[in-house]
């Protein structure tokens, strides 16, 4: 296993992050395979004493929050072709048109993902400030 082997042979120290969202409606089914695989993430953490670092709960609180200036979306996470659509929209109004990560969450409604599954800038501020917590705890 690779953790095993990481904390055999590094004096590195190591965390756990847990997954984030995949879509941003709460009541669908696929955050709920995302919890288990959290859950089996939070066991190894137990199981090897290593520092979880909250992911998928510091989305959680963003999306939760009361903001008008940001839509919840209410669509659950389908894999159909229109979800593949508007992955590939995505990333022609990013990189062709030059329309920021969080400007395309927008169009969507998202707080955290620019697409349903990858985070856009908010998102990726979020994981890096929990990280740079614990880097700062030294």
């Amino acid at each position: 296993m690779i953790l095993t082997k990481l904390l055999n042979k590094t004096n590195a120290k190591i965390y756990l992050i847990t997954l984030p969202w995949i879509g941003e409606n709460e009541n669908s089914k696929i955050l709920e395979i995302v919890k288990s695989h959290n859950k089996v993430i939070e066991g190894l953490a137990i199981k090897y004493k290593l520092e979880i670092i909250p992911f998928f709960e510091g989305i959680k609180t963003i999306i939760n929050a009361k903001n008008d200036n940001w839509l919840i979306s209410k669509s659950k996470y389908e894999i159909t072709y229109k979800r593949m659509f508007r992955i590939i929209r995505a990333i022609f109004l990013h990189y062709i048109f030059r329309v920021s990560w969080n400007n395309v969450s927008k169009r969507y409604q998202l707080k955290t993902l620019c697409d349903f599954i990858h985070l856009n800038d908010n998102g990726g501020l979020i994981i890096s400030a929990l990280v740079q917590t614990r880097l700062d705890k030294k």
